[in-house]
């Protein structure tokens, strides 16, 4: 059985890869008024080591 460390992990990462897979996304930052201050777009690569122990985020 999993601990709870172990079962977070899988939710969050258990889908990634040792191949680079590419998120394409719009991130924003609002004011605390819920005005946008920034918008951009940009790529979000995550991928797994061979063990997948450790997580490379570019």
């Amino acid at each position: 059985m999993m601990n709870l460390q172990e079962q977070h992990w899988e939710k969050l990462f258990g889908h990634l890869t040792t191949e680079a897979n590419p998120w394409h996304g719009i991130w924003t930052v609002y004011s605390p008024d819920r005005e946008i201050i920034k918008s951009s777009q940009g790529i979000r690569i995550l991928q797994a080591n061979e063990d997948k122990t450790v997580i490379t985020h570019t």
